[in-house]
């Protein structure tokens, strides 16, 4: 394995200590080290300015109801993921067909002009 080194500007104690916090408060994601985190979180950053996808924020309190709603109800999805995939995928072929049927509709129109 390759190892090289970055070196940041000295941090206010205020952020390493916000990143220790949270490493020890959420260590089921498994982080040991904060170069670990650090890594972690530039890659996470890349992906994100690559913008090859778009991250929408919902509060976690909405998502978990949102969650307990899908499940206590049988919805036909599996999870919060679940539906917000099957509900742009549903708007998608709603436009689309929305799509064909205004192009067709400017095709008759002209065919009863002439």
């Amino acid at each position: 394995m390759l190892s090289q080194s970055v070196t940041f500007p000295p941090l206010r104690p205020e952020p390493l200590a916000e990143i220790e916090c949270f490493m020890k408060e959420k260590r089921r994601l498994g982080y040991t080290t904060r170069e670990e985190f650090v890594r972690d979180s530039v890659r996470w950053r890349l992906n994100f300015l690559k913008e090859d996808f778009e991250y929408v924020e919902i509060p976690r309190k909405k998502y978990g109801r949102l969650e307990e709603a899908i499940k206590e109800m049988n919805a036909s999805y599996y999870n919060v993921s679940d539906f917000i995939h099957g509900q742009i995928e549903e708007v998608l072929d709603q436009y689309e067909k929305w799509q064909e049927e205004k192009r067709l509709g400017g095709k008759s129109r002209k065919k009863n002009r002439i």
